[in-house]
């Protein structure tokens, strides 16, 4: 009786962590964070995910304290090891945010998937993109994401 037992529990173990690990595709949100890596608190952000093969597409979201809410496209690709690189893609709206003397309100990301059964997350950073990398007034922070609950969307 007792093998019987031990026999369906291993079958059933990879059922088991299929269904509870979540998936990266699908609707994360948390927290973007500005002026710097080393800051705790920021804005909510969310992104959508959809991915084929190794493309990641998808948009993202920031909700400024003021009701403003930027939306930007992104493209990126994701690697072997569950990290992925993404850029905001330019289009008109994008101009139209930029203040006066700045290149661009465009950013690239870069991001580290870490797969749970209670709650998987994504973590990494953001980065301005410009003509110079090392310019001391380029925009950079941290974003922390997890799984959006399903029952929520």
């Amino acid at each position: 009786m007792k093998i019987k037992w031990t026999i369906l529990a291993i079958l059933m173990l990879p059922m088991l962590s299929v269904n509870a690990q979540k998936e990266l595709k699908g609707k994360w949100e948390g927290t973007i964070t500005f002026g710097g890596y080393d800051k705790k608190e920021g804005d909510k952000f969310e992104m959508q995910l959809d991915i084929k093969g190794k493309l990641v597409t998808g948009y993202t979201y920031i909700y400024k304290n003021n009701a403003e809410v930027i939306i930007r496209k992104f493209s990126g690709r994701i690697f072997e090891d569950r990290s992925f690189y993404l850029e905001e893609l330019p289009d008109a709206q994008a101009s139209k945010d930029k203040e006066p003397g700045q290149e661009s309100t465009l950013r690239k990301y870069q991001f580290v998937f870490t797969r749970s059964v209670f709650d998987s997350t994504l973590e990494g950073h953001w980065q301005d993109i410009t003509n110079d990398p090392f310019s001391q007034s380029r925009g950079r922070g941290r974003i922390y994401l997890h799984k959006a609950d399903k029952s929520k969307a």
